[in-house]
């Protein structure tokens, strides 16, 4: 739907004002000040007046499944629109169907138009997850001739990495070696000692924590085979497999 400066969804095709009875007070079909209704003037433009909530619709509902549409764009004008909710917005919406988005809001307060927005939202969610979701064909499972040449690149990539590390080594070493006064031996030995000596308390600790949880849970597991004897034998593999 669009509007001049707002585009939620709208109503197309209500039957004109002459379709519908009136009431002596000259409402369409005889609805109590406030209740909603939908007219059609001589301009083709549909006219919104009354509270179009729950309590407000009435029998309007039901009119609207017996009143066609305009084909093609339709204008709705909302100056006379008491209020609108979320019931409303779906009647409204559900009798434009298709038609909703082509259909332009005139003169809407922003409360109606934040609802028929939500609603035309909402629609537009349903109607995605109506269309069939195209499944990607299973991956073919590469030939033997394939696999040996990915395996065969992988290494020589490898290889070629582990090269270019050697080599940026050797010439690093030769380098200190042709200047031994680069190396600076104070952060080297300052580093080793962060990265051992100083790390050992935490590693300790870490240790001993994971080893209570792998003992309790082996624990358990293991009564149930008679086997608690190996939960020290458990506890010592997986610190060696963690550290």
């Amino acid at each position: 739907m669009r509007h001049p400066t707002t585009n939620p969804s709208a109503l197309d095709g209500v039957p004109p004002s002459s379709a519908l009875p009136h009431s002596p007070s000259g409402r369409p079909g005889g609805l109590v000040p406030g209740a909603a209704a939908l007219t059609r003037q001589d301009d083709g433009v549909w006219h919104l007046a009354g509270a179009w909530t729950l309590q407000g619709l009435g029998s309007q509902p039901a009119q609207l499944d017996t009143t066609p549409h305009d084909a093609g764009a339709m204008q709705l004008d909302g100056q006379a629109l008491g209020a609108m909710d979320s019931a409303g917005a779906y009647v409204l919406q559900r009798w434009l169907g298709s038609a909703a988005p082509a259909a332009t809001l005139q003169n809407w307060p922003a409360p109606a138009l934040a609802q028929m927005a939500q609603m035309a939202q909402m629609a537009q969610m349903d109607l995605m997850a109506g269309v069939p979701q195209t499944v990607p064909p299973a991956p073919q499972r590469p030939t033997l001739l394939e696999a040996t040449g990915r395996s065969a690149v992988a290494a020589w990539q490898q290889a070629l990495a582990l090269l270019a590390f050697v080599g940026e080594l050797a010439l690093a070493a030769v380098t200190v070696a042709r200047h031994p006064k680069r190396l600076r031996w104070r952060t080297a030995l300052r580093n080793v000692q962060i990265g051992g000596v100083d790390a050992l308390p935490i590693i300790g600790l870490t240790s001993f924590l994971i080893g209570i949880v792998v003992a309790y849970q082996g624990a358990d597991q293991l009564r149930h085979y008679g086997a608690n004897i190996f939960v020290v034998d458990l506890v010592g593999y997986a610190m060696l497999r963690e550290f």
